[in-house]
């Protein structure tokens, strides 16, 4: 029941959780949502850094630990050596072989005085015979200058060890700590021989030297003490916790086994520097991360939330009135501003198509009624279509032979009258026969004329009506270009500079026609730009008057550097259907493109130097009969600059227009 319970209570909150991010704003959610990426990244971070900092302050601890062990074991190494230094150069003495074989008062005076033992800065000393006969041995004390005569049995008593004795016997040095009673020296051993190496050795010298927890902690440079026995390593706890870390390192004996520890503790500084600097490293996350969260939701709310919460007040104000105007805001380069400008496009567009759909109207009823035109065509043709197959079908009752040669025989004198009467009935029958097929065929070929006729009168009364005048007016072809360069802005992509050169002459010209015709040159041009993958695309319009038979002409030159055709493929532009780029993009066409000019009693020409050196089209049409007022009504912005032409100064004023994308 109470696992139940549980599920159920789960489930409800996830519900609510869900419906409340459903129903919270947008800027609520990115709140939501970068606060809980935050916390992940902390979370995130918390984990590297314990799996990155701790750990390897830990193995700079170890580090540190191992060095302080590889330092004291190389201290007792350096310690015994300097007692095996010493016992060398008497163990090779002629005067040490000598004593050995005949013992004399004057050595051991020498030998194992106070200033002697001091010198070598040894405790102990001893000849000892491999039978463990000891010819003498004595121990002192250094700082006291005494000779101490319970240390010197304790000393005999460890020389005296068979164990010891077979060692120093078997190998020409020894060196190994022990315990001297309750003090702990290094021992060191070596056979005595000659001193140019010959001689059979018979007993051995020995010298040890005291090493106590002062010593030990003076040559360590830090606080050690000996511990008696087979102590094991002491090791810390957690490597997080903050303390001493006791470490013990074992002082082996002649038979390898540990006699001693040299204990010492190691201060636990840098596992307490690493949870320190987690901790510190986290902080300075958070606080980071805290601002930046502070940051970002001030810039997402001017930068991002308040621009898109004006766009949706004034696309609900579109909705309301109906109106289309383009949004009033400041220039921006980045993504909102881009949005904005494609808003503004599409609104401009929105307003042009309005204008365009009484004309596509129209089109379209031109079109209908062209659609009629051909169905009463067909009508028409069909019933001429038949009469045709059927008289092509008809053939003569009596083959063509067969008529000739009853006349052959009728010629003839020689044949019978029964048969001339025959063949006279068969001839009869056949003249008969194709008089009635003539008069049929006659008949069928009057029915067709006369629907032939009724087609080529259909046909006659479309063209009359196609080839209406369209009413044309003075324009100004400079605010044509200027407005559609402002679309192609808007709906480019990439760097393209629209370059329009200014004081263009008027036209006579039916605006509406001459800017869809404008409208696809500046498609095509932009498309062919990228096509070429320009880095920087320019569309430059320059305009040109002429004298012709005609009267006055104006020509706009509209030229680019995109992808650019071959100049022998020029005439096929201009067929219905045709084109040069695989993925074509619709539009208008230049087959239409022409016709409408061509409606306007103008032309429509396209130049290109090759495939990759762009291209140029030339409109040609009537020279305005009035002057013409500048009526450029294209916002600022959105205007083109003039590009220069050959004729003008290089200072002269011009207008552009650049793609911002």
């Amino acid at each position: 029941m109470a696992s139940a319970l549980f599920r159920l209570t789960r489930l409800t909150s996830s519900k609510a959780v869900r419906q409340l991010l459903r129903s919270a704003t947008l800027d609520t959610k990115l709140i939501i949502g970068t606060v809980i990426v935050a916390l992940a990244g902390l979370a995130a971070m918390f984990v590297a850094l314990s799996g990155v900092i701790v750990p390897n302050f830990t193995t700079l601890e170890h580090e540190n630990i191992v060095r302080h062990v590889d330092s004291t074991n190389a201290t007792l190494d350096e310690f015994s050596n300097r007692v095996a230094t010493a016992v060398r150069d008497y163990g090779a003495w002629n005067e040490s072989f000598e004593y050995l074989q005949q013992p004399t008062r004057e050595f051991e005076a020498d030998t194992f005085s106070l200033l002697a033992l001091t010198n070598l800065d040894v405790s102990g000393m001893a000849y000892v015979r491999f039978d463990g006969q000891i010819i003498f041995s004595r121990w002192v004390d250094l700082d006291k200058q005494i000779i101490v005569q319970t240390m010197g049995r304790h000393f005999d008593t460890m020389l005296r060890s068979p164990a010891i004795l077979n060692k120093a016997k078997a190998s020409p040095s020894l060196r190994f700590y022990a315990w001297v009673g309750d003090q702990l020296v290094a021992v060191s051993t070596a056979q005595v021989i000659r001193t140019d190496g010959t001689g059979k050795p018979t007993g051995f010298v020995v010298m040890a030297r005291v090493l106590d927890s002062a010593q030990l902690s003076e040559l360590l440079s830090l606080q050690a003490r000996l511990v008696k026995g087979g102590v094991t390593d002491l090791r810390g706890s957690d490597p997080a916790e903050v303390g001493i870390l006791q470490v013990s390192v074992p002082i082996t004996g002649f038979d390898g086994k540990p006699v001693a520890h040299a204990q010492f503790g190691v201060p636990r500084t840098l596992s307490a520097m690493g949870m320190r600097t987690l901790l510190l490293a986290l902080g300075a996350a958070t606080m980071v991360l805290l601002a930046s969260l502070m940051v970002l939701g001030r810039l997402v709310r001017v930068l991002a939330i308040k621009p898109l919460k004006r766009v949706e007040h004034h696309m609900q104000g579109i909705t309301l009135s109906g109106n289309p105007e383009p949004l009033a805001l400041p220039s921006r380069s980045d993504e909102i501003g881009s949005l904005i400008l494609s808003l503004n496009s599409m609104l401009v567009q929105l307003k042009n198509l309005r204008e365009q759909l009484e004309i596509q109207s129209f089109r379209l009823g031109r079109t209908e009624s062209a659609v009629g035109l051909m169905h009463n065509v067909r009508n028409g043709l069909n019933p001429v279509n038949i009469i045709l197959g059927q008289a092509g079908a008809n053939r003569p009752p009596i083959a063509q032979a067969d008529a000739e040669r009853a006349l052959a025989e009728l010629r003839s004198e020689d044949c019978p009258p029964e048969r001339k009467r025959k063949l006279v009935d068969f001839v009869g029958a056949t003249l008969l026969s194709h008089f009635r097929a003539g008069s049929h065929l006659e008949q069928e070929l009057d029915s067709a004329r006369t629907h032939l006729n009724r087609v080529i009168e259909l046909i006659g009364d479309q063209q009359a009506t196609a080839h209406e005048k369209i009413e044309t007016q003075s324009c100004d072809p400079q605010a044509v270009i200027e407005h559609n360069a402002a679309l192609a802005r808007y709906s480019s992509i990439g760097n393209i500079r629209f370059s329009v050169a200014g004081d263009a002459p008027g036209v006579e010209a039916n605006r509406v026609l001459l800017s869809q015709v404008i409208g696809n040159l500046f498609g095509n041009a932009v498309e062919s730009i990228q096509s070429a993958k320009r880095k920087a695309g320019l569309v430059e319009v320059t305009f040109e008057e002429r004298d012709t038979l005609h009267g006055p002409h104006v020509m706009i030159l509209v030229r680019d550097n995109g992808e650019g055709f071959d100049p022998a493929k020029g005439k096929r532009l201009f067929e219905q259907g045709y084109s040069t780029r695989k993925n074509k993009s619709g539009g208008l066409g230049l087959h239409w493109c022409a016709h409408a000019i061509k409606l306007m009693d103008g032309e429509l020409q396209l130049s290109s130097d090759g495939a990759g050196l762009g291209a140029t089209a030339i409109i040609t049409l009537p020279a305005a009969r009035v002057p013409v007022a500048a009526n450029r009504d294209v916002p600022n912005e959105d205007k083109a600059e003039p590009a220069p032409s050959p004729d003008m100064p290089a200072e002269a004023p011009h207008r552009e227009i650049q793609n911002h994308r």
